[in-house]
C-alpha cells in the first residue's frame, strides 16, 4: 500500500523526471492499468519517465529505448524489442546452439527435480529446426529422465511471445495419460501441432513436470525457442501480419447475393 501512495503522489507532482521502479510488481490489475496510463499521460506532457521493470510486455508497449543491465554492467541500449530479445536471450538456460533447434537441459530449475533433459522441434520433414512458416506442422520431442512412479506427473509446455506475453499452455492431461516411467528410464513425449496457427515472429518456450497437489517440481523458464515465418495460408495471396494478432484461424469466408428488404 505504501508502494501504491508513493506512485500516486509522485505521479501527481508534475514532475520533470518521474523514476518508477518495479510499480507494477503491487497492486492489481486494474492499478497497474492505471499505473501504465499515468506514465504515458506525464509523458505525453514532457515529463522525462524512467520505468524500471522486468514485465516485458509492459516495457515494449510503453518504452520506445530500453537500457538492460547484467550484473551491475551495460549490456544492451536501444529500441526496446531489440532489447527485449537480448536480454531473453541472456536469459535462457541451455547449452546447445539456439539455432538448431536441438536443447540440452544440465542444470536444475524449479522444484528439486531434474528430469526434463532435452528439447527437440521438428518442421513436417523431420528435421530439427528452429524456423517454421504458418499453417505448417510442428513437432516437439522432450526427453525425459526419471520420472516418478506416480500417476499424477504430467508434462507441460508453455509458449510466450518474445515480449513476455504467454500465448497458450499444452499439457499430457489434455488428450492422454499422465506421464509416469519408471525410474532409471528416458520416456519422449511428443506434442504434434497439425497447422501451427501463429502469425510471424519470435517465441519461446518454458517446459515443465507439474505434480497433482505438489505443483511444478521442475520448471524450465526460456528453455527453446522458434521463429515463424509469414505464409499464404489462405490460398489467396494474403498474407496475416503480426500486427494483426497472435494468430490466425482455420477460417473460410462465403460472400452471395441478397434480395434487398422492402421498402416500407
Amino acid at each position: 500500500m505504501i508502494a501504491l501512495l508513493a506512485f500516486a503522489v509522485a505521479a501527481h507532482f508534475e514532475p520533470e523526471i518521474l523514476l518508477v521502479d518495479e510499480v507494477l510488481a503491487v497492486g492489481d490489475a486494474a492499478f497497474q492499468k492505471k499505473c501504465l496510463g499515468k506514465m504515458g499521460d506525464v509523458a505525453r506532457e514532457g515529463c522525462t519517465v524512467l520505468f524500471v521493470s522486468h514485465n516485458m510486455a509492459a516495457i515494449h508497449s510503453f518504452c520506445p529505448r530500453t537500457i538492460c543491465l547484467l550484473q551491475g554492467k551495460l549490456y544492451a541500449d536501444g529500441d526496446s524489442a531489440d532489447v527485449i530479445e537480448k536480454y531473453l536471450v541472456s536469459m535462457a538456460g541451455t547449452t546447445a546452439a539456439k539455432a538448431t533447434g536441438h536443447f540440452v537441459y544440465t542444470n536444475h530449475h524449479v522444484g528439486e527435480a531434474n528430469i526434463i533433459k532435452e528439447l527437440k522441434l521438428c518442421n513436417s520433414s523431420g528435421e530439427v529446426t528452429t524456423a517454421f512458416q504458418m499453417g505448417q506442422p510442428m513437432t516437439l520431442e522432450i526427453a525425459l529422465d526419471n520420472m516418478s512412479a506416480s500417476p499424477s506427473d504430467e508434462c507441460t509446455v508453455v509458449i510466450s511471445r518474445a515480449t513476455g506475453e504467454k500465448v497458450c499452455t499444452m499439457n499430457t492431461r489434455m488428450n492422454t495419460e499422465f506421464v509416469s516411467a519408471e525410474r532409471g528410464r528416458r520416456e519422449i513425449a511428443t506434442l504434434t501441432i497439425p497447422k501451427l496457427p501463429l502469425t510471424s515472429g519470435d517465441y519461446w518456450i518454458d517446459l515443465g513436470v507439474y505434480r497433482l497437489v505438489h505443483g511444478y517440481i521442475q520448471y524450465i523458464t526460456r528453455a527453446g525457442q522458434f521463429h515463424v515465418h509469414e505464409d499464404d495460408v489462405y490460398g489467396s495471396g494474403y498474407v496475416v501480419r503480426a500486427d494483426q494478432g497472435y494468430f490466425y484461424l482455420d477460417a473460410a469466408w462465403r460472400v452471395e447475393n441478397a434480395e434487398l428488404p422492402p421498402k416500407n
